[in-house]
């Protein structure tokens, strides 16, 4: 997929980033280093950061924040754009409650603080919750440097922000959660929402991706840019409890969900990602009874200007043959598209109402049709830096209808349909008043690959 066209707001910060740091040399706005999968290393990287689709070595899920360990390159001129997130999703179809919460480690040395602020630095936490009819609200709050924890050896977080009275904590079980796994407790608080949840594998017999890391060397706009994608745990069961302040109702989360690390020095103000995720519950949304570990879980997750990072991992049972599949856009093997759009006052953007996908593979063709209407969307927004307050990530729950087709005989081999979770995330439009419906699909129409 070819890179989006930057509007004039990222090529000012990107200016004044260069001019700030005294300038870096004539080859500074190169396009930085792509390598197709299977190609070496380049020099100085280590495995773990590098390379794309490749077998690399699976980092322990309840490891250290990567970005706060010492291989990790610390001394790079970028490293004021190193940030990393622990990512959550929450699908209580019980509840009617659907969530997204992420943790935030971001400029973690403090580099040019206060000098060219372009992330909010320090530790960070937000959480977007959708309960029954109603639209998602959405919060995310800035800790700081000096009011939180985390750990290169651990995957804990602890931060307390008493001016907003919020919090946030991870704290690693190794071997306590349920049947003995290995679980993270998240926690926390914010203006709408207070929870303290369990998060586990599930159906750990399809985590095809551990060892797998995603690498995209092409993100971005600026040199040394390079982000990791780990679907550590593609199915996660949710257990503890949700409080909603406002009324003081107190939720009993049994649920399924999804886990994601990702990592890296990451200007995301000049890029953005297209990332949906299903996984069928026990019960469809029709009532038929689904057999536990039985169900599709889906993965599509896609970069603007990255192509390395575009990719699909789909697993389901064909028959009792278990089928852990991955696609990539490089192969040929994704396709999407957003046939409409719609104009958000509160992102500023046009977003997305609608996506159609297509996975084909030399044995398999998935085709997914998704709707997201506006109340099931909600944007993340923050004013802390100018980067960020002229960005926004689009939280949304969107409805899953797909089909599975083995290829060579022609049988259906699975139906499958149900709620889940996505972000749609952009730069807000340089503009000063909304854009008209046809503009709007006309510049949708740049986000797509193939023909779905």
């Amino acid at each position: 997929m070819e890179p989006r066209t930057r509007s004039w707001l990222w090529f000012a910060q990107v200016m004044l980033f260069a001019i700030s740091i005294g300038g870096c040399g004539e080859d500074f706005f190169d396009e930085p280093n792509k390598r197709m999968p299977g190609e070496e290393n380049s020099p100085g990287m280590s495995d773990e950061v590098s390379g794309s689709s490749s077998e690399m070595a699976n980092p322990d899920p309840l490891g250290g924040w990567h970005i706060l360990k010492d291989d990790y390159d610390q001394d790079n001129l970028f490293d004021i754009i190193s940030f990393e997130w622990d990512y959550f999703m929450v699908h209580d179809r019980r509840n009617g409650f659907y969530a997204t919460i992420g943790y935030l480690v971001s400029n973690p040395r403090g580099w040019l603080s206060g000098i060219v602020p372009l992330l909010p630095e320090g530790g960070n936490v937000a959480f977007v919750g959708k309960l029954g009819g109603k639209k998602p609200v959405a919060h995310y709050v800035n800790f700081g440097l000096e009011n939180f924890e985390a750990s290169a050896t651990e995957r804990s977080f602890n931060a307390e922000n008493e001016k907003e009275d919020a919090s946030a904590r991870v704290t690693p079980l190794r071997g306590q959660g349920p049947d003995g796994k290995d679980a993270l407790r998240i926690e926390g608080r914010t203006k709408a929402f207070e929870w303290n949840l369990v998060v586990s594998p599930d159906w750990t017999e399809r985590d095809f991706a551990q060892g797998r890391l995603m690498v995209g060397e092409d993100v971005g706009l600026l040199p040394w840019e390079s982000w990791t994608v780990d679907p550590v745990w593609p199915r996660t069961r949710v257990h503890g409890n949700v409080v909603i302040r406002e009324t003081g109702e107190v939720l009993d989360i049994d649920a399924h969900g999804y886990r994601e690390n990702a990592w890296g020095r990451y200007l995301l103000t000049t890029d953005g990602w297209d990332f949906y995720v299903f996984s069928e519950d026990r019960e469809d949304l029709l009532g038929e009874q689904i057999d536990p570990g039985q169900g599709v879980s889906l993965v599509l997750q896609t970069y603007h200007a990255s192509t390395t990072l575009d990719f699909a991992q789909v697993s389901f049972y064909d028959g009792d043959a278990l089928q852990n599949l991955r696609f990539t856009a490089r192969e040929k093997q994704v396709a999407w598209s957003h046939p409409h759009w719609q104009w958000d006052n509160e992102s500023w953007q046009c977003v997305p109402l609608d996506m159609k996908m297509r996975l084909e593979n030399a044995d398999f063709r998935i085709e997914v049709a998704l709707t997201m209407s506006p109340s099931d969307q909600r944007p993340l927004l923050s004013d802390l830096t100018l980067p960020v307050a002229v960005y926004f990530i689009q939280e949304l729950y969107p409805y899953f209808e797909g089909t599975i087709h083995d290829k060579n005989s022609g049988k259906l081999v699975r139906e499958f349909r149900g709620l889940g979770g996505g972000e749609f995330s952009q730069a807000k439009a340089a503009r000063l008043w909304p854009a008209s419906q046809s503009e709007c699909t006309r510049w949708g129409k740049t986000f797509s690959f193939g023909k779905p």
